[in-house]
C-alpha cells in the first residue's frame, strides 16, 4: 500500500519520473561491468536480475504518479513491438495490481473533499479501498440507513489558488465519482 502522498509540484514529479532512469541506468552500468568476468549463463541469469528489477522500478515509478503515468503504462504494456516481454508483463500489472493511496491520505483528501471525515458521512467506511485503478479508487461502506454502499474516488490535481502564482502549487485531491446503495 502506497502511504506517501502523491508526488503534486512540478519539481517532484519530475524528480519521481527521472528517478527510474537513473536506477536502471546504474544497473545497467553494474552488469556491463561484471559481463567480462560472468559465464555466458551467468550473463544470461543477471541480465534477467537486472531487467526484472528496471521493470519493478518502472512500474512503482508509474504508481507512484498515477493518473495518466499508470494510463500511459496501460498502454505501453500491449505495444509488443515496442517493448520487450518482460517491461511489458511488469507494466500490465497497471490493470490490476495498482496500491491504493494511504489509509491516512485518503482520509485526508475526504476531509478537504467533504469538509468532514468519513465516520460523519457514512455509518461506516472502509478505510482500505478494496479496489485501486490508475485514476481512482473504490471503498465499501455504508450508508445512514446501514445499506452496504460503495464509495468511488477519482485521483486528480488541481491549482490551490494564491495570489503569487509562481508560488502557486498543485495538491493531490479526490472527487466523489459515486455512492452507490
Amino acid at each position: 500500500m502506497m502511504s506517501k502522498s502523491v508526488p503534486t509540484s512540478k519539481l517532484a514529479r519530475s524528480s519521481v519520473a527521472g528517478t527510474p532512469f537513473l536506477k536502471a541506468g546504474s544497473k545497467h552500468l553494474r552488469h556491463a561491468a561484471k559481463r567480462p568476468f560472468l559465464s555466458e549463463s551467468a550473463c544470461r541469469e543477471s541480465r534477467q536480475k537486472r531487467d526484472d528489477e528496471t521493470a519493478r522500478i518502472l512500474f512503482k515509478t508509474f504508481s507512484q504518479l498515477r493518473g495518466t503515468a499508470l494510463k500511459i503504462a496501460q498502454m505501453l504494456s500491449m505495444e509488443s513491438n515496442l517493448l520487450p516481454e518482460w517491461l511489458r508483463n511488469e507494466l500490465s500489472k497497471s490493470y490490476h495490481q495498482v496500491p491504493p493511496l494511504g489509509r491516512p491520505l485518503i482520509r485526508k483528501l475526504i476531509e478537504q473533499e467533504f469538509g468532514k471525515p468519513p465516520e460523519a458521512i457514512f455509518t461506516h467506511f472502509e478505510p482500505k479501498a478494496f479496489a485501486a485503478a490508475s485514476l481512482g479508487q473504490v471503498h465499501s461502506a455504508s450508508n445512514a440507513s446501514g445499506e452496504a454502499s460503495v464509495s468511488g474516488y477519482q485521483y486528480y490535481y488541481r491549482q490551490r489558488p494564491t495570489t503569487d502564482s509562481i508560488n502557486s502549487k498543485t495538491h493531490a485531491a479526490c472527487k466523489t465519482v459515486a455512492i452507490f446503495s
